[in-house]
């Protein structure tokens, strides 16, 4: 989103959680189980979400999601490794930036700068602030336009943007698993429409491959001298 864009959306999405008599924060996982809103009529949760789609694709430029598999990370990667290094939620945040920066280079006004803003509570917050302080550095490192912005924190109970990038990652991750979005949750395929032009979704699942070019520089570095590398070690090896 833009800075006015974003601003425009909380006002709005406050609004609509109200009309549609949902206690703020909306989170998806409210929706099932033993949440608040598990026994919601299927009607009014279509209701909702096809509020919720339209409100999101009136604001965003276009939206991301990464999809990596835990059994293949695990399988790459050994367990020192995902805790010391990166795991896989500080992994689709690289190739997350790294994508941005291709659309970005694509904008039909020229290329922009995107600043990031996370949801607190994610267990290895530094493995996020060294992803994203790697591209910082290479970018700088080239010498040409610098994407990459800041990178800040917050509650997404005070972050409406937060609680919309929870439904897109929901609803992305429920249809790359089963195929389809449960009854009642439909609407949010709007969400994810993947066609070129404003308001699209780009989905990127990353094959084992993908993994194994990460993989391989970081287990033959901790073969041939013992101890874990640092992040930028690895990405700027790979890139010479």
């Amino acid at each position: 989103m833009s800075q006015i864009q974003f601003k425009a959306f909380s006002e709005r999405w406050a609004k609509m959680l109200v009309r549609n008599k949902i206690d703020p924060p909306l989170h998806m996982s409210e929706f099932f189980g033993a949440g608040k809103y598990a026994g919601r009529f299927v009607g009014f949760n279509r209701a909702l979400f096809r509020d919720v789609a339209k409100l999101i694709n009136e604001h965003k430029l276009y939206s991301i999601s990464i999809a990596i598999s835990q059994l293949d990370f695990k399988s790459e990667l050994s367990d020192d490794v995902r805790k010391v290094l990166i795991g896989p939620y500080a992994f689709a945040f690289f190739v997350a930036i790294a994508s941005h920066q291709a659309i970005s280079e694509s904008a039909k006004n020229g290329p922009v700068r995107t600043s990031y803003i996370l949801d607190t509570g994610f267990g290895q917050q530094e493995q996020l602030d060294e992803a994203h302080a790697v591209i910082v550095n290479l970018e700088k490192r080239s010498g040409g336009f610098r994407h990459t912005g800041a990178l800040a924190y917050d509650s997404d109970d005070r972050v409406p943007a937060l609680q919309a990038a929870d439904v897109i990652a929901w609803a992305s991750r429920k249809k790359e698993l089963n195929g389809s979005l449960p009854e009642g949750f439909e609407p949010l395929n709007e969400a994810l429409n993947e066609d070129v032009g404003s308001s699209m979704h780009l989905h990127i699942p990353l094959p084992k491959d993908g993994i194994q070019l990460f993989a391989k520089p970081v287990n033959l570095w901790i073969s041939m001298k013992g101890s874990i590398p640092k992040l930028s070690d690895v990405v700027v090896r790979r890139l010479r």
